[in-house]
């Protein structure tokens, strides 16, 4: 009977937080894997509910971001991000989408800041350096935008994004 809770990742996760409904590590994988079937609004009501009992929890911060970005809402998405960031600097991403979020939000010298921030933590970061050419780009800052954009192409010669940037 038990092996029923096995059967696939929402079951197990379901079962984990109808036993211990107040775990946030149980919580938190119930709505990664809800979200994972698409359901965003029950994933972000679930992440939310982690929040209200740990708000630095980091995964349930940084997950609730990356739906809210996914979905255009990028104060939301720069919200958790900088509470992510708080929570555990050592994660470049959460840095870089926090940086395209806040450009997104046209607070251009806060993104450049967070992009900075996220290839000081992982200098090798894919589209780390193209990131920082769209805010640089953004703020007018040309020069230094190219020199980003060779910088990703250092890395990733075959990245579109990063060979087609100043062609638009």
């Amino acid at each position: 009977r038990q092996t029923l809770f096995w059967s696939d990742d929402l079951t197990l996760n379901y079962r984990a937080h109808e036993i211990a409904p107040h775990n946030v590590n149980a919580t938190t994988s119930l709505a990664a894997a809800v979200a994972q079937r698409g359901m965003d609004a029950t994933a972000m009501a679930l992440y939310q509910q982690v929040l209200a009992a740990q708000p630095t929890f980091w995964r349930a911060n940084v997950n609730l971001a990356y739906l809210h970005y996914a979905h255009g809402n990028y104060p939301e998405s720069a919200r958790f991000f900088a509470r992510a960031c708080v929570s555990d600097s050592t994660d470049g991403d959460q840095f870089l989408y926090l940086g395209i979020s806040l450009l997104r939000m046209g607070r251009l010298s806060e993104a450049e800041q967070a992009v900075h921030t996220a290839l000081l933590v992982r200098p090798q970061g894919k589209n780390y350096h193209l990131g920082l050419a769209l805010v640089l780009r953004g703020e007018e800052k040309l020069p230094e935008a190219r020199r980003e954009v060779e910088a990703e192409l250092a890395l990733d010669p075959q990245n579109p994004q990063a060979k087609t940037l100043f062609d638009k």
